[in-house]
Protein backbone atom coordinates (compact mmCIF):
# COMPACT_ATOMS: atom_id res chain seq x y z
CA UNK A 1 0.00 0.00 0.00
CA UNK A 2 1.35 3.46 -0.88
CA UNK A 3 0.38 6.23 1.87
CA UNK A 4 0.06 10.19 1.34
CA UNK A 5 0.47 11.78 4.38
CA UNK A 6 -1.88 15.21 4.82
CA UNK A 7 -1.29 18.55 3.26
CA UNK A 8 1.62 20.31 6.09
CA UNK A 9 1.62 17.15 8.27
CA UNK A 10 3.81 14.38 7.69
CA UNK A 11 2.86 12.03 10.68
CA UNK A 12 -0.53 12.00 9.57
CA UNK A 13 -2.24 9.20 7.24
CA UNK A 14 -5.28 8.80 8.20
CA UNK A 15 -6.87 12.94 7.96
CA UNK A 16 -9.95 12.01 5.76
CA UNK A 17 -12.45 14.95 5.64
CA UNK A 18 -13.53 15.04 1.74
CA UNK A 19 -10.59 18.30 1.23
CA UNK A 20 -8.02 18.67 -0.66
CA UNK A 21 -5.49 18.47 2.13
CA UNK A 22 -6.85 14.94 2.90
CA UNK A 23 -3.86 12.09 3.36
CA UNK A 24 -4.63 8.96 0.57
CA UNK A 25 -3.89 5.53 0.28
CA UNK A 26 -3.81 3.30 -2.56
CA UNK A 27 -2.76 -0.67 -2.72
CA UNK A 28 -0.97 -1.93 -5.58
CA UNK A 29 -1.18 -5.81 -6.42
CA UNK A 30 2.04 -6.32 -7.04
CA UNK A 31 4.64 -8.87 -5.35
CA UNK A 32 7.86 -7.99 -3.35
CA UNK A 33 8.60 -5.30 -1.17
CA UNK A 34 8.79 -1.62 -1.91
CA UNK A 35 12.27 -1.18 -2.81
CA UNK A 36 12.88 2.89 -2.93
CA UNK A 37 10.90 6.04 -3.08
CA UNK A 38 11.69 9.42 -4.33
CA UNK A 39 10.31 12.13 -6.19
CA UNK A 40 10.61 12.59 -10.04
CA UNK A 41 9.22 14.11 -12.89
CA UNK A 42 6.29 15.68 -11.10
CA UNK A 43 4.94 13.06 -9.36
CA UNK A 44 6.38 9.89 -6.69
CA UNK A 45 8.34 7.20 -8.44
CA UNK A 46 7.56 4.03 -5.31
CA UNK A 47 10.09 1.19 -6.90
CA UNK A 48 10.08 -2.68 -6.79
CA UNK A 49 12.96 -4.88 -7.82
CA UNK A 50 11.11 -5.33 -11.12
CA UNK A 51 8.14 -2.68 -10.92
CA UNK A 52 7.72 1.28 -10.88
CA UNK A 53 4.37 2.42 -9.29
CA UNK A 54 4.01 6.10 -10.09
CA UNK A 55 1.75 8.09 -8.25
CA UNK A 56 0.67 11.57 -10.09
CA UNK A 57 -1.75 13.92 -9.41
CA UNK A 58 -1.73 17.75 -7.14
CA UNK A 59 -4.27 16.86 -4.31
CA UNK A 60 -6.30 13.44 -2.83
CA UNK A 61 -9.57 13.54 -5.47
CA UNK A 62 -6.87 13.74 -9.02
CA UNK A 63 -4.33 10.94 -7.33
CA UNK A 64 -3.58 7.93 -9.91
CA UNK A 65 -1.19 5.10 -9.29
CA UNK A 66 0.28 4.06 -12.91
CA UNK A 67 2.05 0.90 -12.66
CA UNK A 68 4.85 -0.26 -15.18
CA UNK A 69 6.88 -3.23 -15.38
CA UNK A 70 10.64 -2.53 -15.43
CA UNK A 71 13.96 -2.68 -14.15
CA UNK A 72 13.40 -1.39 -10.67
CA UNK A 73 15.73 -0.61 -7.96
CA UNK A 74 17.38 -3.41 -5.89
CA UNK A 75 17.06 -4.58 -2.33
CA UNK A 76 19.11 -2.58 -0.30
CA UNK A 77 20.32 -0.16 -2.96
CA UNK A 78 17.33 2.64 -2.06
CA UNK A 79 20.46 5.11 -1.06
CA UNK A 80 21.70 4.20 -5.45
CA UNK A 81 18.99 6.92 -6.54
CA UNK A 82 20.27 10.20 -8.03
CA UNK A 83 18.06 12.74 -9.87
CA UNK A 84 20.41 14.43 -12.33
CA UNK A 85 19.61 17.18 -14.16
CA UNK A 86 16.29 15.79 -15.37
CA UNK A 87 17.47 11.84 -15.01
CA UNK A 88 16.97 9.27 -12.34
CA UNK A 89 20.15 6.95 -11.83
CA UNK A 90 19.95 4.09 -10.04
CA UNK A 91 21.42 0.77 -8.99
CA UNK A 92 18.88 -2.25 -10.08
CA UNK A 93 19.11 -6.11 -10.04
CA UNK A 94 21.13 -6.23 -13.29
CA UNK A 95 23.00 -3.30 -13.32
CA UNK A 96 23.06 0.49 -13.44
CA UNK A 97 20.44 1.77 -14.99
CA UNK A 98 19.42 5.83 -15.90
CA UNK A 99 15.22 6.62 -16.21
CA UNK A 100 14.07 9.80 -17.82
CA UNK A 101 10.27 8.37 -18.10
CA UNK A 102 9.96 5.76 -20.58
CA UNK A 103 12.08 2.41 -20.74
CA UNK A 104 15.10 2.77 -18.62
CA UNK A 105 18.25 2.39 -19.93
CA UNK A 106 21.61 -0.09 -18.84
CA UNK A 107 24.86 1.76 -18.13
CA UNK A 108 27.32 -0.43 -16.26
CA UNK A 109 27.68 -3.14 -19.54
CA UNK A 110 31.14 -2.51 -19.05
CA UNK A 111 31.76 -3.19 -15.59
CA UNK A 112 31.64 -6.98 -16.72
CA UNK A 113 29.78 -10.16 -15.38
CA UNK A 114 30.40 -9.09 -11.68
CA UNK A 115 27.48 -8.51 -8.94
CA UNK A 116 26.90 -5.47 -6.83
CA UNK A 117 25.27 -5.13 -4.21
CA UNK A 118 24.34 -2.62 -0.87
CA UNK A 119 24.90 0.11 -3.45
CA UNK A 120 24.98 4.05 -2.44
CA UNK A 121 25.25 6.96 -4.58
CA UNK A 122 26.34 10.31 -4.89
CA UNK A 123 26.88 13.71 -7.34
CA UNK A 124 29.08 16.51 -7.78
CA UNK A 125 27.34 17.57 -11.15
CA UNK A 126 30.22 16.26 -13.36
CA UNK A 127 30.04 12.48 -11.73
CA UNK A 128 27.82 9.77 -10.46
CA UNK A 129 29.45 8.46 -7.39
CA UNK A 130 28.33 4.54 -6.33
CA UNK A 131 30.06 2.85 -3.47
CA UNK A 132 28.79 -1.13 -3.32
CA UNK A 133 30.02 -4.59 -2.73
CA UNK A 134 31.53 -5.97 -5.56
CA UNK A 135 30.23 -10.40 -5.31
CA UNK A 136 28.46 -9.24 -2.38
CA UNK A 137 32.00 -8.77 -0.04
CA UNK A 138 34.81 -6.63 -2.10
CA UNK A 139 33.84 -3.15 -1.39
CA UNK A 140 34.04 -0.41 -4.51
CA UNK A 141 33.71 2.82 -5.56
CA UNK A 142 32.64 3.42 -9.00
CA UNK A 143 32.63 6.71 -10.88
CA UNK A 144 30.46 7.45 -14.09
CA UNK A 145 31.68 10.56 -16.19
CA UNK A 146 28.28 11.73 -17.29
CA UNK A 147 29.70 14.05 -19.93
CA UNK A 148 31.35 10.99 -21.54
CA UNK A 149 30.04 8.11 -20.31
CA UNK A 150 33.31 6.39 -19.16
CA UNK A 151 33.14 3.99 -15.70
CA UNK A 152 36.42 4.34 -13.72
CA UNK A 153 37.23 1.98 -10.39
CA UNK A 154 38.31 5.39 -8.49
CA UNK A 155 38.98 3.19 -5.04
CA UNK A 156 38.71 0.27 -2.90
CA UNK A 157 36.88 2.20 0.19
CA UNK A 158 33.53 1.44 1.58
CA UNK A 159 31.31 4.00 0.53
CA UNK A 160 27.89 3.61 2.71
CA UNK A 161 26.15 7.10 2.36
CA UNK A 162 26.92 10.07 0.60
CA UNK A 163 25.91 13.73 0.58
CA UNK A 164 26.26 17.45 -0.38
CA UNK A 165 27.30 20.56 1.50
CA UNK A 166 28.37 24.07 0.36
CA UNK A 167 29.33 22.99 -2.83
CA UNK A 168 31.20 19.83 -1.92
CA UNK A 169 30.57 15.84 -1.55
CA UNK A 170 30.68 13.82 0.92
CA UNK A 171 30.78 10.53 1.76
CA UNK A 172 30.77 8.07 4.91
CA UNK A 173 32.62 4.91 5.31
CA UNK A 174 33.94 3.06 8.37
CA UNK A 175 32.08 5.60 11.08
CA UNK A 176 34.31 8.62 8.95
CA UNK A 177 33.79 11.24 7.04
CA UNK A 178 35.73 11.96 3.72
CA UNK A 179 35.76 15.09 1.35
CA UNK A 180 35.59 14.14 -2.51
CA UNK A 181 37.49 15.95 -5.38
CA UNK A 182 40.49 17.12 -3.29
CA UNK A 183 43.84 17.15 -5.21
CA UNK A 184 46.36 16.46 -2.09
CA UNK A 185 49.92 15.66 -4.51
CA UNK A 186 49.59 12.22 -3.76
CA UNK A 187 51.02 10.12 -6.87
CA UNK A 188 50.22 6.50 -7.23
CA UNK A 189 50.69 3.54 -9.94
CA UNK A 190 47.90 3.84 -12.46
CA UNK A 191 46.72 1.89 -15.69
CA UNK A 192 44.96 1.80 -18.79
CA UNK A 193 43.98 -0.34 -20.90
CA UNK A 194 42.02 0.12 -24.31
CA UNK A 195 39.30 -1.56 -25.72
CA UNK A 196 41.09 -3.53 -29.20
CA UNK A 197 40.92 -1.74 -32.16
CA UNK A 198 40.20 -4.02 -35.04
CA UNK A 199 39.68 -0.55 -37.20
CA UNK A 200 36.43 -1.99 -37.81
CA UNK A 201 37.87 -3.79 -41.12
CA UNK A 202 37.17 -7.44 -42.23
CA UNK A 203 41.23 -8.01 -43.04
CA UNK A 204 44.45 -8.78 -41.29
CA UNK A 205 46.31 -5.13 -40.44
CA UNK A 206 49.58 -5.04 -39.59
CA UNK A 207 50.48 -1.87 -37.39
CA UNK A 208 53.64 0.28 -38.33
CA UNK A 209 53.78 3.13 -35.73
CA UNK A 210 52.18 4.55 -32.69
CA UNK A 211 52.31 8.33 -32.21
CA UNK A 212 51.54 9.54 -28.38
CA UNK A 213 50.76 13.23 -27.20
CA UNK A 214 51.31 13.42 -23.50
CA UNK A 215 51.36 16.15 -20.56
CA UNK A 216 53.54 14.62 -17.81
CA UNK A 217 54.17 15.66 -13.97
CA UNK A 218 57.39 16.23 -12.76
CA UNK A 219 58.82 12.97 -11.29
CA UNK A 220 56.02 10.67 -13.27
CA UNK A 221 56.66 8.27 -15.93
CA UNK A 222 55.21 6.20 -18.34
CA UNK A 223 55.24 2.08 -19.96
CA UNK A 224 53.68 1.36 -23.13
CA UNK A 225 52.57 -2.31 -23.75
CA UNK A 226 50.69 -3.66 -27.01
CA UNK A 227 49.40 -7.42 -27.61
CA UNK A 228 47.77 -8.65 -30.77
CA UNK A 229 44.34 -10.84 -30.89
CA UNK A 230 44.58 -12.59 -27.61
CA UNK A 231 48.35 -12.78 -27.28
CA UNK A 232 50.52 -11.74 -24.61
CA UNK A 233 51.57 -8.42 -23.72
CA UNK A 234 54.83 -7.01 -24.48
CA UNK A 235 56.42 -4.14 -23.43
CA UNK A 236 57.36 -1.58 -26.33
CA UNK A 237 58.46 1.71 -24.53
CA UNK A 238 59.27 3.41 -21.08
CA UNK A 239 59.89 7.16 -20.43
CA UNK A 240 60.35 9.37 -17.74
CA UNK A 241 58.55 12.43 -17.26
CA UNK A 242 58.70 15.76 -19.38
CA UNK A 243 56.26 18.98 -19.44
CA UNK A 244 54.54 18.04 -22.39
CA UNK A 245 55.72 15.76 -25.30
CA UNK A 246 54.92 13.51 -28.44
CA UNK A 247 56.52 10.63 -29.67
CA UNK A 248 56.81 7.88 -32.01
CA UNK A 249 57.08 4.53 -31.45
CA UNK A 250 57.99 2.00 -34.04
CA UNK A 251 55.83 -0.74 -33.96
CA UNK A 252 56.92 -5.11 -35.25
CA UNK A 253 54.05 -6.25 -34.78
CA UNK A 254 52.85 -9.40 -36.96
CA UNK A 255 49.55 -8.96 -38.87
CA UNK A 256 46.71 -9.30 -37.00
CA UNK A 257 43.10 -8.99 -36.67
CA UNK A 258 43.07 -7.24 -33.53
CA UNK A 259 45.23 -4.60 -32.12
CA UNK A 260 45.14 -3.94 -28.02
CA UNK A 261 47.19 -1.28 -26.41
CA UNK A 262 47.89 -0.70 -22.22
CA UNK A 263 49.51 2.07 -20.83
CA UNK A 264 50.64 2.39 -17.19
CA UNK A 265 53.09 4.32 -14.75
CA UNK A 266 53.49 5.95 -11.42
CA UNK A 267 52.30 9.94 -11.25
CA UNK A 268 50.34 12.19 -12.83
CA UNK A 269 50.27 11.92 -17.37
CA UNK A 270 47.53 13.55 -19.54
CA UNK A 271 47.13 11.61 -22.87
CA UNK A 272 46.11 14.39 -24.99
CA UNK A 273 46.17 11.43 -28.75
CA UNK A 274 47.28 8.57 -29.47
CA UNK A 275 47.43 7.91 -33.23
CA UNK A 276 47.96 4.21 -35.09
CA UNK A 277 49.30 3.52 -38.41
CA UNK A 278 48.43 0.43 -39.82
CA UNK A 279 48.02 -0.92 -43.28
CA UNK A 280 45.59 -3.66 -44.16
CA UNK A 281 46.15 -7.16 -45.71
CA UNK A 282 44.56 -10.41 -46.55
CA UNK A 283 41.15 -12.16 -45.31
CA UNK A 284 43.70 -14.91 -44.06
Amino acid sequence: TIYVSALGLPTRFYTYENASTDSYAAAVGSEGEFTAVCAFGGGVCCFKENRLHKLLGGYPQEYAVYTYEMAGVQAGCERSVQNICGTLYYKGVFGVYAYTGGAPSLLSYNLGQAAYTGAAAGCDGRRYYLGALKDGAKPELLVYDLTHGIWMKEDTVRAEAFCTAGGRMYFLSGGKIYRTGEENGERFDWMAEFTPFDETAHVKKGYAMLRLRLDMQAGAWLKVETAQDRGQWRQIYTRAAEEAMTFNIPLRVGRCDRFSVRLSGYGRVTLRSMVREFFAGSEV
